[in-house]
């Protein structure tokens, strides 16, 4: 079992179409309010993110070659984020 990554899943109204988007947060109105401005929610629920920390290891450092969907890129790329912002 690959470990997870607590996120939530928002589904965002686009004016022409629904946008998925995860976010990584620590509870619902935290997801809210980094996504807000985005358009009009139409639904935020937790979601967890399977994302194994070793293969990512390995890929980082080159010891394997691999990749991540989108919203595994995206939910990793956000929590750095988030820290560098925070130092």
């Amino acid at each position: 079992m690959k470990p997870c990554i607590k996120c939530y899943r928002v589904i965002l109204d686009g004016d022409t179409k629904a946008i998925t988007d995860f976010v990584p947060a620590t509870s619902e109105a935290d997801a809210r309010e980094w996504i807000s401005g985005n358009g009009e929610i139409i639904q935020c629920k937790e979601y967890e993110l399977p994302i194994d920390t070793d293969y990512l290891w390995n890929v980082l450092t080159g010891k394997e070659h691999g990749h991540f969907g989108e919203a595994e890129a995206d939910v990793i790329v956000r929590m750095l984020r988030r820290f560098y912002l925070n130092c």
